[in-house]
């Protein structure tokens, strides 16, 4: 078997070892990245935007994983889950906004937007102009 050969079996069997563990996208690609300091992050995350995939009324508040159903607690969601019922993109700010003053913070409402996500209940909006 020649050098070539042996060369392209090497590079099916990591391809087809990717495929098997779901792995999208080789590590090594990404060379040089830069991580967000803590401000940035934030700034990011606030401009991320959201909407309602399904009318808020027909939103349940469970969702299904490998070890069972999970109801999600009213107190978070629910607000989480008004703020954007119009249909209508609306940034992580302005989600924010509008759960002032019940003790819902950033990082709580990343974490939910990301699970409704996960569900199908939100979507992710991305800029029109970018």
């Amino acid at each position: 078997m020649g050098s070539g050969c042996r060369v392209i079996i090497k590079r099916v069997v990591k391809t087809v070892r990717h495929f098997c563990i779901n792995r999208s996208m080789r590590r090594d690609w990404v060379k040089g990245s830069r991580a967000l300091g803590e401000g940035e992050r934030q700034t990011a995350l606030r401009a991320h935007r959201a909407m309602l995939a399904l009318p808020r009324d027909s939103v349940l508040l469970k969702v299904r994983g490998a070890l069972g159903e999970a109801t999600l607690p009213e107190s978070t969601y629910c607000p989480v889950l008004d703020a954007p019922a119009s249909h209508h993109p609306a940034s992580l700010t302005d989600i924010e906004k509008s759960v002032h003053g019940r003790g819902i913070t950033l990082p709580l409402i990343v974490k939910a937007v990301t699970l409704l996500a996960g569900a199908g209940v939100v979507l992710n909006v991305r800029d029109g102009g970018k």
